[in-house]
């Protein structure tokens, strides 16, 4: 009996070796004879932050069913103790830690509870999560769980009874059901990316409903001919992608209240406004990167600066009369005004002075501005320095006059055109808008500064585009638009240099999605290569924006006319009105003098 049960004892504790020989042979590190599964899995936690999560900052959410000692085991792990980490109960309120993409979130239960769950994506937004399961019996099924729809990358690995952990992940666009990665081993994960695969590769022919509205040149506008299919910027944006990403696509072409997307009572409007309804996966017009917009939706990486401007209508060309005062700007025509009265103050305290001096010097002082000279020099010393001295001041402001005259008459002259923000609010010109509910509402409906408001207070709102067309096209108005919309659509008209917004543009998603970082990816791409600076230039060649509209100089010779010459005669004749005023002057002053004829005789005698 004694030899029977010695026996039977002998034979468990060989089948017992073997296994634990089994299972040391499949490389399973930490894996002993008698270990836990928990204690298993603790030994893979250490393998996970010295392997493909080194340099990782970690964030261990505990289960709060964990006994204390499995809790005192984990937080003893080497590699988590010299690891930047920080570890929390699953499901405490944490609000009052800020959402860090860049944190690998590591969760280690034993039980599955989605409430849990749900109070961790609320409170943290995770990124990168790791679900560690401490017990056995856990099914993959768990990653299709609607709390994890917002992970960008997410990773399972099961507790086994018998055999290696089992890793999993999930590609929603590629199967329903989770992808097996493998068995766990420190030589098949041995970085980050190995263990954290693209959970989004392709998208796998999905459709795709695009927010869009075909009335945005250069980016997307309508052809006005053939199949009516849209052509711009990101137009060929989302072809590129959907070629790359193994997509389709649908757009819309308005919004129905013909808005961009503007916050305006506490609800969207606009492109904005099908997004939030989840009518539509995402926008691709050019829309600037507003803070309302940044706090409600996420933006894509920007791929266009542009702005707000204004467009003023060209004026006509000045008068040709008005030639004769446009050589000098007015300073200049007041200091020369100035020098002349100071001259003609001193010529006459010297005539008071010495009134036996010469008492015609105030005439003379213009007929040397217009290049007459003395009759003789002055006797004394102190008229010869005036004289002088005024004669190459007259040399110097005629010789200027007269070769800048000759430049000015060979060409058309226009007045001076506003340039900045400032010239245009002491300007007479009032602003033309049409509400789009865009980044331009934002910005005049709440201005910072005095200029704005300024600006604001002589802002006229207009229901269609055309009207406030027809009201700058009067002179009247400023129509303030978007870049690309000035460029294309507006004639006759300057634009000014300074914007009244400048922005940087992107493409609208709700908030955490996990396949935004694919377009992300994409747009930087195409960003970074240049084919999206080509791409606005060629389009802005082909819409024949690529021209100032500002009128070109005349670079040829040019022979003068009667028109060119007009203000030249306009100064011939107030040179003779001058000259026949002092003649006129000079005979009321000393009189007709009368002249005897003297007979001469024809022959002498």
């Amino acid at each position: 009996m004694a030899d029977c049960f010695h026996c039977t004892f002998f034979c468990l504790v060989f089948v017992t070796v073997v296994r634990c020989a089994v299972v040391d042979g499949n490389n399973m590190s930490g894996l002993a004879c008698g270990e836990s599964v928990w204690e298993r899995q603790v030994g893979v936690l250490g393998e996970v932050v010295s392997g493909p999560a080194r340099g990782k900052s970690l964030v261990l959410h505990l289960d709060p069913g964990l006994p204390q000692d499995v809790q005192l085991k984990i937080m003893g792990v080497k590699e988590v103790y010299h690891t930047p980490h920080l570890t929390m109960s699953l499901g405490v309120e944490q609000s009052w830690w800020p959402p860090v993409t860049s944190l690998l979130h590591i969760v280690l239960f034993l039980t599955h509870k989605p409430e849990l769950l749900q109070s961790l994506w609320r409170h943290w937004k995770p990124t990168n999560l790791l679900l560690l399961s401490l017990a056995p019996g856990h099914d993959a099924s768990i990653l299709s769980d609607d709390v994890f729809i917002g992970v960008e990358r997410l990773v399972l690995i099961t507790g086994e009874a018998q055999g290696r952990p089992r890793v999993y992940t999930l590609q929603p666009f590629s199967s329903p059901t989770p992808r097996l990665l493998g068995h766990w081993h420190t030589h098949h994960f041995t970085h980050f990316h190995s263990l954290f695969i693209d959970m989004f590769p392709t998208f796998n022919g999905y459709n795709f409903h695009i927010a869009s509205w075909m009335n945005q040149p250069l980016f997307i506008n309508p052809r006005t001919f053939a199949n009516q299919t849209p052509v711009g910027v990101s137009v060929e944006m989302i072809k590129a992608l959907s070629s790359a990403y193994n997509f389709t696509y649908t757009m819309t072409s308005e919004p129905p209240d013909l808005k961009w997307g503007a916050l305006e009572n506490g609800s969207w409007t606009g492109l904005l406004r099908m997004i939030e309804l989840g009518n539509q996966n995402f926008t691709a017009n050019c829309l600037f990167q507003t803070s309302s917009r940044m706090t409600y939706f996420d933006a894509s990486i920007l791929f266009w600066e542009t702005g707000w401007s204004g467009a003023i209508r060209t004026p006509g060309p000045l008068p040709a009369w008005m030639n004769i005062h446009r050589p000098f700007q007015l300073l200049v025509w007041g200091c020369f005004l100035g020098s002349l009265v100071v001259a003609l103050v001193f010529t006459t305290s010297q005539e008071w002075m010495w009134p036996k001096g010469n008492t015609t010097n105030w005439l003379r002082l213009t007929a040397v501005i217009f290049g007459q000279s003395l009759p003789r020099l002055p006797g004394e010393t102190r008229h010869r320095i005036f004289w002088g001295v005024w004669f190459l001041c007259c040399l110097v402001v005629s010789a200027s006059y007269t070769c800048n005259l000759v430049a000015i008459l060979t060409g058309p002259s226009y007045p001076q055109h506003l340039e900045t923000l400032q010239q245009l609010a002491d300007s007479d010109i009032r602003l033309a808008t049409v509400s789009y509910g865009g980044s331009i509402d934002e910005t005049l409906r709440n201005p910072k500064s005095p200029l704005m408001k300024k600006l604001l207070a002589k802002r006229d709102k207009f229901i269609r585009e055309e009207d406030a067309l027809l009201a700058m096209t009067k002179g009247s108005h400023c129509y303030v638009d978007n870049e690309s919309t000035l460029k294309t659509r507006v004639k006759d008209a300057y634009l000014l240099k300074e914007r009244f917004y400048s922005g940087r543009c992107s493409w609208y998603f709700p908030k955490h999605i996990p396949w935004k970082s694919k377009f992300d990816q994409g747009i930087t791409r195409l960003v970074e290569a240049g084919l999206v600076k080509q791409r606005y230039q060629e389009m802005e060649r082909q819409a024949g924006a690529g021209r100032q509209n500002r009128p070109r100089r005349e670079r040829s010779a040019v022979s003068f006319s009667l028109q060119h010459l007009e203000g030249s005669f306009y100064v011939l004749g107030l040179g003779l009105a001058t000259a026949f005023l002092t003649l006129l002057l000079e005979l009321l002053n000393c009189g007709f003098p009368i002249v005897k004829a003297k007979r001469i005789p024809l022959y002498s005698q």
